[in-house]
């Protein structure tokens, strides 16, 4: 029997292990909690609300850069740290980057 898992926006995401407590701005993967910087926070935040589906460089763009001078990598070094540390924790997601678009976050393949 396959269990599904279910993400809720207004309380606990999860995805696989990683359990995502946007109240206390908390991750949790595997039991461990895993201290994330404001920014790869919001960007995960952001990627599993929209789980399996792109989400647009400029929507990212207008969600951490409020005050609008980003340079042109710094939202793909925030997802290059991002998936180092959902990796070194073990965590069943990763984010895939959708060339020219954005990112996706999907689980991994036989989690």
């Amino acid at each position: 029997r396959r269990h599904t898992r279910s993400f809720h926006v207004t309380g606990v995401q999860t995805c696989a292990l990683p359990i995502l407590h946007l109240q206390d701005n908390e991750l949790m993967v595997a039991g461990q909690e895993l201290t994330l910087p404001q920014r790869e926070f919001e960007l995960l935040k952001m990627l599993l609300r929209k789980k399996d589906r792109v989400v647009s460089k400029d929507a990212i763009e207008a969600r951490l850069f409020s005050e609008g001078n980003v340079g042109s990598n710094a939202i793909d070094v925030y997802a290059h740290r991002l998936r180092k540390r959902l990796a070194e924790a073990g965590a069943d997601i990763e984010l895939h980057t959708i060339r020219g678009v954005g990112f996706c976050a999907k689980e991994k393949a036989g989690a």
